[in-house]
């Protein structure tokens, strides 16, 4: 993220993030035996939502779309592609200020019971902000920035994941069974205008797995956005006026068999 897409912009993202990103990527990694091949290992990934850069994610691909929706991420590849053409600075080394606040509840009211809750909170403003704008450049032959400082960044304010898991053994077989939910705020992404703003969401998953204890097998059904809400992870354009988005996936329903060597 440092190098390739957010940079070193104050706030862009932190430990927390890091984490969190890891965990979505979780189940992917390189082959060195077979020509360093990229695969994925759907019985190492999380399968649960985390918290990453004010978003609710749980895929690799839903990581990198809120990496790239970051308002560090167009400032950090708007220089780069400028740089041939003019000074840069002004556009990397924007100063910004954001707040958080975050709560997290970890409970087991009863043996086999897990309820686990988390609620974020943040908001961020430009303190030094030079921008480009690109309309203006175009018309006038030569860069001409426009300041944002004091501008709202337009972060997701409000955020929740939660979680009610409950476990049980049967007569040798271990039962695992959890309901899921997250909340993502309405994002307002400033540097591209209401156009591309997104609209508040619910997702709520569940899952069921059954296992012998003791052994290394288990088998699971899952079920994924059970409210078949519709939302979009992204939205851009690509030349204007055309605009376009990534759909989250709608309801959805598998069967997983896992086996430990």
């Amino acid at each position: 993220m440092e190098l390739f897409a957010l940079g070193r912009a104050s706030g862009a993202y932190t430990e927390l993030d890091v984490r969190a990103g890891a965990k979505a990527f979780a189940g992917w990694w390189i082959d060195g035996d077979h020509d360093d091949e990229v695969v994925f290992d759907p019985d190492s990934a999380l399968n649960e939502p985390v918290e990453f850069l004010g978003r609710s994610v749980q895929t690799a691909e839903e990581a990198i779309d809120a990496i790239c929706d970051h308002p560090a991420c167009a400032r950090h590849i708007a220089s780069a592609i400028y740089t041939a053409f003019g000074p840069i600075g002004n556009i990397v080394n924007a100063d910004s200020t954001i707040y958080g606040a975050e709560l997290e509840l970890d409970w087991r009211p009863a043996p086999g019971w897990r309820i686990a809750q988390a609620i974020g909170w943040k908001q961020g403003e430009f303190d030094k902000f030079n921008d480009l704008d690109i309309a203006a450049s175009v018309t006038a032959g030569q860069a001409v920035f426009i300041s944002r400082a004091g501008q709202d960044q337009g972060l997701a304010p409000f955020s929740y994941t939660g979680t009610l898991g409950y476990s049980r053994e049967i007569s040798g077989w271990r039962l695992e069974a959890e309901l899921n939910a997250s909340y993502r705020d309405e994002f307002k992404p400033v540097l591209l205008g209401p156009t591309y703003n997104i609209d508040a969401y619910w997702l709520v998953g569940a899952n069921i797995a059954l296992s012998p204890v003791g052994g290394r097998w288990q088998v699971a059904v899952y079920g994924r956005n059970l409210l078949d809400e519709e939302y979009d992870l992204t939205r851009n354009f690509f030349l204007p006026p055309v605009s376009i988005a990534a759909p989250g996936q709608p309801r959805s329903y598998g069967l997983r068999v896992s086996y430990a060597f």
